[in-house]
């Protein structure tokens, strides 16, 4: 059930995608009651920095609303970069999936070739995918969803490189989404863009949502198993 006090659940996308991949989770957050919206940004030509800005400023028109944020992927850095850089704003909690806050071992691999340069574009430039994010010390509760389902990107990129460390999603590792100050972590077996799909996931958000930590019980692990 939404909160009592209201608000809204904005939805940021990854590297190479645009809003549009947010829509399943979206319809299932606005089914549980909530008011969504959706920050579209330009990932490959801007940095981090930039894009956080630019989120920082579509967050504004909310001003005076419990602010909420669902990421995936590289969204996520954009995030948590717009919170650490703008305190000020009233975000009560967000939810983080598949994010990589460690540097990216498949946006490293891809950064030494030209075509994956211009493939990642600015995100891998400063406080990109390629670095590891400073640990979370803010109030807003932040909540780290990883996905265990070994099929992606890394399927290629393991042939001329070292292998992620697993588990992992395809894309991205568990080990590098548990950045030290989050309030809670948990792990589904789903690949890097289908946890966007995910019931599991959608429960576990609108669980963190709520209550500012995830449901750990059995029923749950039997919806998550594979």
């Amino acid at each position: 059930m939404a909160d009592l006090q209201g608000g809204i659940v904005v939805f940021i996308h990854g590297v190479l995608m645009s809003g549009r991949i947010m829509s399943r989770l979206q319809a299932r957050i606005e089914h549980a009651g909530w008011q969504t919206a959706v920050f579209d940004y330009p990932s490959r030509s801007q940095t981090v920095a930039e894009n956080a800005a630019a989120l920082a400023d579509f967050l504004k028109q909310f001003d005076g609303q419990p602010i909420y944020l669902v990421a995936h992927s590289s969204g996520g850095r954009v995030c948590l970069r717009c919170l650490q850089d703008h305190p000020e704003l009233k975000v009560r909690r967000f939810v983080a999936i598949g994010t990589p806050f460690f540097a990216s071992a498949v946006a490293q691999t891809l950064s030494r070739y030209r075509l994956g340069r211009w493939l990642l574009g600015q995100s891998i430039g400063e406080g990109g995918l390629t670095t590891d994010c400073a640990d979370w010390q803010g109030e807003t509760g932040i909540g780290v969803i990883a996905g265990s389902n070994r099929i992606g990107v890394s399927n290629c990129t393991d042939r001329f490189s070292r292998p992620l460390a697993r588990p992992h999603d395809g894309t991205v590792t568990v080990a590098s989404t548990r950045l030290p100050g989050i309030s809670d972590h948990t792990t589904e077996h789903h690949s890097h863009t289908l946890l966007l799909y995910s019931e599991y996931v959608a429960i576990q958000v609108i669980h963190f949502i709520d209550f500012g930590f995830f449901k750990h019980d059995e029923c749950l692990s039997a919806l998550n198993s594979p």
